[in-house]
């Protein structure tokens, strides 16, 4: 039987289970292996970096003769990932460049759940290819809708925990307070008990008082969560 706190924990949906965030907020759970079986000899290339392999690979899909760049364009994976996001993922900057440089790929291709690459750059601490990324253009929110409830490249680089890539980003302009329906970056950073995180977005600006769900601002979480030291930093 549930105890009081776990259930209402559970309501609040301020303190998943960290398995449950990596699952709900990363782009692959980290779980790189379980989304790269559809050609997974292109995407790993991808991943690892291994551009002439990648070249190779991708040439040998092209049997029909529609092109290098929109036949790896149309391979991805079950979530519409493909080799872009899986470069950026791997920190693979020689194939980031050889896609956005020699084949014109769209450095902000959106998968089926309308993530960028820089998404999957950020979420596994890549400076490198983040780097990369936002000097081609990429856009640092992730998307130009105000009103997206798409989580954007901060909210992963705060899963991801790499505190020069959140800085980064922040340096961009980005939209801080920009809330999907599990809240802002401010909020995974509490719910996740990232103190650097949290002083960094504070320095920020970050509103602290930005409700989640309609009823949970993340002062609230960090009583859910018992973290005397966010709550003093919120209370600054």
């Amino acid at each position: 039987m549930e105890t009081n706190n776990q259930e209402r924990r559970k309501f609040m949906d301020v303190r998943p289970d960290r398995d449950e965030i990596d699952r709900i907020y990363s782009p692959w759970g980290f779980d790189f292996e379980s989304y790269c079986r559809l050609y997974s000899n292109l995407l790993n290339a991808a991943y690892t970096g291994e551009l002439d392999s990648f070249k190779m690979v991708a040439s040998s899909y092209d049997n029909k003769g529609n092109g290098l760049a929109r036949t790896i364009q149309c391979l991805v994976d079950g979530s519409g990932t493909g080799s872009l996001a899986f470069a950026a993922a791997g920190g693979s900057v020689d194939v980031c460049r050889y896609l956005v440089e020699e084949l014109n790929f769209d450095v902000d291709v959106k998968d089926d759940n309308g993530l960028t690459p820089l998404c999957f750059g950020a979420v596994k601490g890549h400076l490198n290819t983040v780097e990369y990324l936002l000097e081609k253009g990429a856009n640092p929110d992730g998307s130009n809708d105000p009103d997206s409830t798409i989580n954007t490249p901060l909210h992963y680089v705060v899963l991801g925990g790499d505190r020069k890539i959140q800085t980064l980003l922040l340096s961009k302009g980005i939209r801080i307070d920009g809330a999907t329906k599990s809240g802002t970056a401010l909020s995974y950073a509490v719910v996740l008990s990232q103190i650097d995180a949290v002083k960094v977005l504070l320095d920020h600006h970050a509103d602290p008082n930005i409700m989640l769900h309609g009823c949970v601002a993340p002062l609230t979480a960090t009583i859910v969560n018992n973290s005397p030291q966010i709550m003093d930093l919120l209370l600054q």
